[in-house]
């Protein structure tokens, strides 16, 4: 199900309420010096975090990082959030901004690295917020941003 258009309207700009990211952003593999990593979070999280320069402490205090995904790899974990029922976004990070160490990791011996803040991020380094699609079921739907990504 997809959400309605003034839901959306919020999240669809950049983090400084400039004009909204093109698709070319979300591409998942490096542009130039460019690499978007996804961190998935509960809207009403994100409408606190959205306005301070620097956010994720309560997952540092309960994880010590902040769990990430490349676009690629997003349809493996979205899974994790089939039973939330609080709408959820995904906060698209270009981790060239970021200022904080960011360590690729096979924690769960899945055989792939996914991306891990080791610090507050830094709000200059969001490009985009886009809702979490689901369909009727649960599942996550691919946003259409990230049409032309393959998936791993």
């Amino acid at each position: 199900m997809r959400p309605k258009p003034s839901s959306f309207s919020s999240f669809a700009h950049d983090a400084q309420k400039r004009r909204p990211v093109g698709a070319a952003l979300l591409c998942g593999v490096k542009r130039g010096e460019q690499q978007v990593i996804l961190h998935c979070m509960k809207e009403s999280v994100w409408k606190e975090r959205r306005e301070k320069a620097f956010w994720g402490q309560r997952d540092l205090e309960k994880y010590g990082f902040l769990h990430c995904s490349s676009i690629a790899h997003f349809w493996r974990v979205a899974p994790n959030f089939k039973e939330v029922i609080e709408p959820l976004v995904l906060v698209c990070i270009d981790e060239t901004k970021l200022t904080a160490p960011v360590r690729y990791e096979d924690l769960d011996g899945c055989g792939r690295a996914y991306p891990h803040i080791y610090g507050l991020v830094n709000q200059s380094a969001v490009v985009q917020v886009l809702p979490f699609l689901k369909d009727a079921d649960g599942n996550y739907q691919k946003n259409e941003e990230f049409a032309a990504i393959t998936e791993e």
